[in-house]
């Protein structure tokens, strides 16, 4: 029993290279659409003029909630700017506008699937347990792998971390 090893390891290793190998061009589609949607959305927060920023998210605000919900969404707005944090507040706010839009793509047709199909319910019940059981960092370690270090790994596992909720939520809405 000395010498008894499973080279799971190794496994891994292997499985992780075929897939860099073999799955290049779809990563790098991925990459590049996600980052090129996040820098986009980015460069439209910070380049407009703050004003019409804070106006437009206070509009949002007053539109989706009430005017109590606009007038805190101003001052938080106004707190962030002096603070000197604008910059870096556009940045995270656009991955979570760009990984909200992709998770709820993804989520609600999964969800339609599984409040229609049992046994595609069966299967994928198990999947989301796993999913929403990880802490969430856990998640960045493949991201990282496959898409090396930046704001795509972000979004990848925020996507990731976010879909179960979303999914669970409207199979049991349907």
């Amino acid at each position: 029993m000395d010498g008894f090893r499973i080279p799971v390891g190794m496994w891994a290793e292997d499985g992780v290279r075929w897939m860099r190998d073999n799955l290049d061009w779809l990563l790098g589609t991925i990459s590049m659409v996600m980052g090129t949607l996040v820098r986009t959305l980015t460069d439209l927060l910070v380049s407009s003029p703050i004003v019409v920023v804070i106006v437009v998210a206070a509009l949002l605000a007053w539109a989706l909630r009430s005017w109590q919900f606009a007038i805190g969404t101003a001052l938080s707005f106004a707190l962030i700017l002096a603070m000197g944090q604008w910059v870096s507040a556009m940045q995270t706010l656009a991955l979570v506008v760009v990984a909200t839009l992709i998770a709820v793509a993804l989520a609600v047709p999964l969800g339609i699937l599984a409040a229609r199909n049992d046994r595609f319910s069966s299967v994928l019940k198990p999947v989301l347990d796993l999913m929403q059981a990880m802490p969430g960092f856990v998640y960045l370690i493949p991201a990282i792998v496959f898409f090396s270090i930046g704001v795509v790994p972000g979004l990848v596992a925020t996507i990731i971390f976010s879909l179960p909720p979303g999914v669970r939520l409207t199979e049991l809405g349907i």
